[in-house]
Formats: structure tokens, sequence, C-alpha cells
């Protein structure tokens, strides 16, 4: 079976057409067992300095060790006491190479390295974040080091299919906590007011888990089958973060139970950092998670249904990854899937069996749509895909790795069945625990679970990109499958290499529903008349009906389940957007959606609506669009109202939001008014609204403001209640839309007193609403922006305020751009930003003129 599956892998890849790079990997005559390290952190003067034992095995004889280093000045170094002859550091490759003078024979050695190195400002290595504190500016400090960043705090072979155990030790002030990924063996007097920790050592474990950080912090934790599970803040905001430690409590036992592996750390700890990033909200240390505050922390006041719903989603798929990724960890980048596709999936499992009402793979469906829109363009990677280096592993964080990889676990569990599945799940954990594995050893599990072979539908979806699509139609009698490609390009034209599982109900009398695979060769259904296609939505596919099939469904709308709801939205607005279906047959069926539609629902369509409203930017028949959406809307809206309701649904603050946020970007007068009003009763008396309630009004003026509005803007500053709140509220104004308040709130990010780690987030946000004016400014003053940027998102910012664009010239200087700062293996996110150019010119070029003319006729 093993070589079989090699076999099909290989051929796969071929047609594929994706080559195998060759990696930038490091020799393996070495291989570390144990890491001691001490550090001495100055926080003050942004450096540190350490020494560095390391247990290692010679596997064959030489005379040259290379790890990885970077950014490090080496003061000694020596194997077995046997000083190196010559101390290299390759500053490009980010190696540390160092010679001996005689030949290192194989078996056991000691390698130790003395050394000092720079502490960040921004999430990179060991770096430091300050936050402001009644007493004045306080300043803590963490690590931050996938995929590559470990080698910025020690030497070290900084590639995931390289474990070692680590023992780390800490010098730092009396009165400061430190935190690392095994709980304090010991603390010791140092002198002059400081003190040594020293960590217990840890399992095996890659290089990119180690965790460190230490500041005035406090804890608070609670015995949970056995760990000792904390939460870890600056001191005062424990009250914030008691949310997190209960939905912690938990999701823990369910892991234990679902993975059949209990957690195997003695603690867990959720560490609560100031600021944010561009690039990530949390990361999955071992034993020791760090996530910015906003994906942490939740304030009784302002945090809202969608904030709460946000943090159980963060928390949860970081402690997924507390056995995908760091129990059994991807041989190398190629297979980052198997970490955070498996983590997106395991956070939607935990929700659903924790909150059901929460009705959470609606918003997996959401997730996989956005997927899909990648996945549709030439630009397309597989989710299985050839990585070089870790410059080129950093473009491997994108929606396809996350999403479409959540989508295909998904649609392949409801194949197999969930208890087979959870089997082979168990059966993977079992071989490789603590070890490192491929996907193809995933799906070797699971065929054993299932007792049939799972490569032929796996393979197809992981080893190439693109989107399969469904056709519909009746053929005589019978229903004809079809299986094609959908494609928002010239991809549509490659033939389609699936084999999908389809589901199809039949919602006529006496029909009989379906199940199985179609592929090349079509399936004819004989006794299904009014079919639903991907009944209930795990599958990953796109379902195009013949038109008087979609007519036939239209009536049927209401008495669909929810996912099948959500679905023929969905799949209408993208079969619109190719071209495989006219656009208005979206809008005929958001008219399906009356008052009393379930909330999840209403947020779809809101959603839906806004987002074919940002492609009408600028036009002149953007007017008929959004009058024609105005009358959807004002109904809906007026059905939940604009305040909260005892007994009301859970979901409805969300349908609200989201109806509240559309009528205003869609300027509908009675909603500006109503906002513009309580947003100057609320500066005059905060405690009138909730936070809910006050981001609705917020979003709403904010988008509608002016040039003349900067002032009354900025006071909404004045209102926050925390640190927490005050970020929430830097960010709710980067929603403006008017340019000359775009230009200024640039001026401010990059010229003003912001904190450091918000201002690139801060950025593309704004380019959101106007992209070619904020990609302009960052060309400008692009040395100072990538100053503000941690080395993993360099690569992929730029590129991503260009994908928001319409404007193909654009594409010209972004390829400038890139071939100046951006080295050819890392250029996935170039080519990415280009297709959606494209699609965007596109659909303004040759959709949006028929929608245009349906509305027309429809108000004439």
């Amino acid at each position: 079976m093993k070589q079989w599956l090699a076999g099909l892998a290989v051929l796969l890849w071929a047609q594929a057409g994706i080559a195998a790079p060759s990696r930038e990997q490091l020799p393996t005559t070495a291989q570390p067992l144990l890491y001691e390290l001490e550090l001495r952190p100055d926080a003050q003067a942004l450096r540190f300095t350490a020494q560095l034992g390391v247990t290692l095995e010679i596997r064959q004889a030489t005379s040259r060790l290379e790890l990885n280093a970077a950014e490090l000045q080496i003061a000694q170094a020596s194997l077995d006491g046997q000083p190196a002859r010559h101390i290299r550091l390759d500053a490009e490759r980010q190696r540390l190479i160092l010679d001996f003078a005689r030949p290192l024979t194989p078996g056991r050695h000691r390698l130790q390295i003395a050394y000092a190195g720079r502490i960040n400002t921004q999430p990179a290595g060991l770096f430091a974040l300050d936050y402001a504190t009644a007493q004045g500016q306080q300043r803590a400090l963490y690590t931050q080091f996938e995929p590559a960043d470990a080698r910025r705090l020690l030497p070290c072979w900084d590639e995931p299919g390289i474990k070692a155990r680590y023992t780390l030790s800490a010098v730092l002030p009396q009165a400061q906590m430190a935190v690392s990924n095994m709980p304090v063996a010991e603390q010791t007097p140092a002198g002059d007011g400081l003190k040594r920790v020293r960590f217990e050592t840890s399992p095996l474990m890659s290089s990119y888990l180690l965790f460190f950080a230490a500041g005035d912090f406090e804890r608070q934790s609670r015995m949970v089958e056995g760990v000792d599970l904390g939460v870890v803040v600056r001191r005062g905001e424990l009250g914030r973060a008691q949310e997190a430690l209960e939905t912690a409590a938990q999701v823990l036992p369910y892991y234990n139970d679902y993975f059949g592996v209990k957690f195997p750390l003695p603690k867990l700890d959720m560490i609560a950092a100031a600021g944010s990033s561009v690039s990530f909200s949390a990361m999955e240390n071992w034993g020791a998670i760090l996530y910015f505050e906003s994906a942490m922390l939740l304030d009784a006041q302002t945090s809202t249904t969608a904030d709460r719903r946000e943090v159980f989603a963060v928390i949860a798929h970081e402690m997924a990854h507390q056995w995908f990724g760091n129990l059994v960890t991807m041989q190398w980048w190629d297979d980052l899937w198997l970490n955070e596709g498996f983590a997106e999936w395991m956070q939607s499992k935990a929700a659903e069996r924790l909150h059901p009402d929460w009705h959470v793979w609606l918003d997996a469906q959401g997730e996989r749509s956005g997927a899909m829109d990648l996945d549709a363009r030439s630009s397309a990677h597989a989710v299985v895909q050839a990585v070089a280096d870790s410059r080129q592993a950093d473009q491997a964080f994108d929606d396809i790795t996350y999403r479409k990889g959540q989508a295909v676990i998904r649609m392949l569990e409801q194949w197999l069945g969930a208890d087979v599945f959870r089997d082979g799940v168990r059966r993977y954990f079992a071989a490789h625990a603590y070890g490192n594995a491929t996907t193809d050893a995933l799906w070797s599990a699971l065929a054993q679970a299932a007792g049939q072979p799972v490569v032929h539908v796996a393979h197809g979806f992981t080893l190439q990109p693109g989107v399969p699509m469904i056709e519909a139609s009746r053929s005589g009698e019978a229903l004809r499958l079809q299986l094609s490609r959908y494609g928002v390009d010239d991809s549509r034209k490659r033939p389609p290499p699936w084999q999908v599982p389809v589901k199809v109900a039949s919602l006529s009398a006496g029909g009989e529903d379906w199940q199985g695979l179609v592929a090349r060769q079509p399936q004819m259904l004989p006794h299904i008349e009014l079919p639903l296609v991907n009944a209930g939505q795990s599958g990953y596919f796109r379902t195009r009906y013949q038109s008087q099939l979609l007519d036939a469904l239209l009536p049927q709308f209401a008495q669909l389940s929810l996912a099948d709801q959500y679905g023929l939205l969905d799949d209408s607005l993208a079969l619109g957007y190719s071209g495989d279906q006219p656009l208005s047959d979206f809008l005929r069926i958001a008219a399906q959606c009356p008052p009393g539609s379930h909330p999840l629902i209403v947020s779809a369509l809101t959603r839906r609506l806004m987002r074919l409203d940002d492609a009408y930017r600028g036009l002149p028949a953007q007017a008929a669009y959004r009058r024609r959406a105005i009358a959807l809307l004002q109904p809906l809206l007026a059905a939940v109202g604009w305040d909260a309701r005892a007994g009301e649904d859970g979901n409805t603050p969300l349908a609200r939001s989201s109806l509240i946020s559309a009528l205003g970007q869609f300027g509908d007068a009675a909603v500006i008014a109503t906002a513009n009003a309580r947003y100057r009763h609320w500066l005059e008396q905060p405690q009138t609204l909730s936070g809910e309630a006050r981001d609705d009004v917020l979003n709403v003026v904010v988008r509608n403001a002016g040039a003349g509005d900067w002032a009354l803007l900025q006071a909404a500053r004045q209102q926050a209640g925390s640190e927490l709140d005050a970020q929430h509220l830097r960010f709710a104004l980067t929603g403006v839309r008017d340019p000359a308040l775009v230009r200024r709130m640039l001026e401010e990010v990059l010229h003003g007193q912001l904190p450091t780690t918000e201002r690139s987030a801060m950025m593309q946000a704004l380019a959101y609403q106007q992209p070619e004016l904020v990609f302009d400014f960052v060309l400008r003053n692009i040395e100072a922006v990538h100053d503000l940027l941690e080395p993993s998102a360099r690569d992929r910012f730029v590129p991503d305020l260009a994908a928001h664009s319409a404007d193909p010239a654009l594409i010209a200087r972004l390829r400038q751009y890139a071939a100046r700062y951006i080295p050819a293996s890392a250029q996935q996110s170039v080519r990415e930003a280009e297709a959606a150019i494209r699609f965007h010119a596109r659909l303004r070029r040759e959709r949006l003129p028929a929608l245009t003319r349906y509305l027309a006729q429809q108000d004439s």
C-alpha cells in the first residue's frame, strides 16, 4: 500500500504541474538531542546575551557544523571543549557555520556557544511590547518563532522535522514573572535584584514551538483533567481573561476524548500580549499559547457577540494545535495544512459540540467560499504545496491552507462517517506522537480505519488546485450530474481531475436521496424530480442548476435547511461572478429572505450584498444597485430593530450589526441619520449604548464621515474604558472611506503616537476602502513601512494591499516593487494579487453591465 500511495502521489503532482523544488535545508550530519539555553535579556536596551549548550548526535564524520542563526553575534563556540577554528555567519542563508580543526566522530557531543542578539519591536524572535499603565509605560517580552524565527533567539536546527528537548533558563528582575513551555523547576537569586528561573525540560518538539515571556504578569489557573490550565495577563487584566479560561476548561476535555491522547504536558498557559500583528493573532507554542489581547480578552461592557465567538474560535484553534502540529508535526512546510486545516476544522467541531446554537458550520461555509474565491483563479496553489525555504513558507499561511484544508477534512469526514474518521485520527496520533508526519501518513491511517483507500478522493483535492463544479440538469426523466471546473479566469479551461463525494436530496414526494462519487463520467439518477445537490453543504464544490431546476427550487427556499439556504445564496453569487449564471439569479434568491428569516441567513445575505456593492465602487450604476439592496434590507432591519430585545435569538445581534452596516454603506438616509444622532448622544453619555450598539453606530458614522469630521471621529477615542477598548476604537476608525480622511489616517499611522505593532494592520484595514490610495502612500514611504513589519509579513504586505483594487495599472507597479524587494521564491502573493485585480476588473467590465440592465428593467 505504501509504494502504491507514493507512486500515485508522484503521478498526481505531475498531473498538477507542481514541481517539487530544491529545499533549502541543513545538512543531516548532526541531530540535536537537547538544547540548554540561559538567556539574559536587557529589556530597556533591547539586547540580550545567552549561553547555549547543545547535546547532539554526529551521524557521520565531519569537520563542519551548520546551524540556523539570524542577527546574532557569536562570541565563541566549541565542541567538547575544542574551540571552533572558524566561525562564519551567512546572513543571506541565515546560517552559522562552525569549522573545527579535527574531524568530529560519530556519536554524542556537546556544543557550546556564547552569543548576543537583538530584542525586536515587531513580533519576530524575542520581541518587546510597550503598553500604558497608571504608573507609566511598561515593557514586556515575548517570543514568536513560526515559521523560522527561533534562529533569532538561539543558533539551532530551525526546521519542523528536527525535534529536540529544551531546557530554558532566564535571568531577569526579581519582580517579573517568566513563562515558558514547561513549569518552573526552580528560582534562585542571581544578585543585583535579579533572579534565575529554570524551567523543566520539554518533551521532543520542533524549534518553532519554543516560547519565553517575561514581564509584570498575573496568572490564574485551575486543574482540568490533570493539567494546570492557566491564563497569564499583564497586571490588572485578569477580570477580562475569565471567559478565556472557562472556554479552555471546556475545550480541553473534549479534545482529550476526541484525539484519544490526553494533553501530554503538565501545564497549558494562555498568555495575552498587548498590541497586534498584521499576520497573526495567536501562536500555538506547546504549553504556552501566545495571544494578542483582542484574541483572548473580553470586556463585559464593550465586547460584542462577534468578539466572544471570535475569542472562542481562536482559543479552540490554538488548543487543537497542541495535538495537530505540536504532538505530531508536519515533516516540512509542504504539509502545513496538516496543522492549520485541522486546527480550523477542530475549532468548528468544538463550537458545534459546546455551542450548537451558534450553527458554526454556516461560518465554515463562508470560510469555504473565501477559499474557493482564491482556488478558482489561475494563481491558486495546492493544499499540499511545494515549499523550498522558510521565506516561501511564509506564503503558505493563507485561506487555501486553512480554509480549503478545513473544507476538505469536513467533506472526507462526512463521506467516511464521523466515527470512522475519528478512529483514523486516533490511529494517526498513536503512530506518530512526538514525531513528524506527512499528508500520506494521515491518508494511510484513515484508510486503515475505513477499510478502504481514501487517496483516490483525497489526493485530487489536496495535491492540485481548483474548485469542482457539479452541473445538475434534466435529461429526459433522469437527473444528470456532470463534473466540470469552476473558475473565474483561464483556470476553468483545465480538465476536472476529481472524484467528488456528492449528496443529493430529493425535494419531491416519493423521490429517493442519493450519495456517491461523481467523476468525469456523468451520473444519471432516475428517481429525483426536484433535486437539492450538495445537501447539507459538506462538499467542496460549486453547484450549477439548469435554469428550470433553479426556478423550481426558489419557492422551496424557506423550507431548506440553514446550510442549504446559505449554499444556494453563496453559489448563485459565485456563479454570477464567473459568468456561469446571471448575477440577477442572486438577487432573485435574495428576495426569498423575508423578515423573520434566520439571523445567520440574513447576515450571509447582507455580506454578499455589500461585496457586490464594493464591485460597483465608483460606477454610475452603483446608485441603482443600492436602491435595490436598500429595498431588500429595510424590512429585515425593521423586523429586528436597532436595539436588543428580551428573549431574542442569540444570533440576532449579528444580523442587526450586518444590516445596519450594509444600509449605512448603501447610503440609507434614515439609518445614517439615526446613527449620527446616537453617536453624538453616546459622546455625551457613553453608558447609553452597549458595546454591540456602539459598534453598530460607529460603523455607519465612520463609513459616511467627510473630510470635516476628523475631530468628531477622534472624540470616539476618548471614550475608551481600557487599553483593549482603546485598540478596538482605533481600528474602528480605519473604516473611513473619504479620501481626505484616509490620507490623514495614513499620516497618523506612520508618523503619530500609535502603538508600533498596530500600524501596519491599520494600513491594511484602510486599504479595504481605498486600495489605490493606500498602495501609493505605502510605496512613497516604503522604507519606513518596512520597518513596521515583522519579517514573516514583508513579502505579503504590499501585494495584499493591491489585491483589493480593480485597476489593472497597479499590476505593473506591483511587479516593479516585487522585482526589487521580494525574491522569486516568495512571490506567490504577487501572483495572487495580480489575479485578484484582474478578477475585479473583469467583474466590472463583463458581469456588472448585465446586472445593471436587469435592474433597469425591473425599475421600469
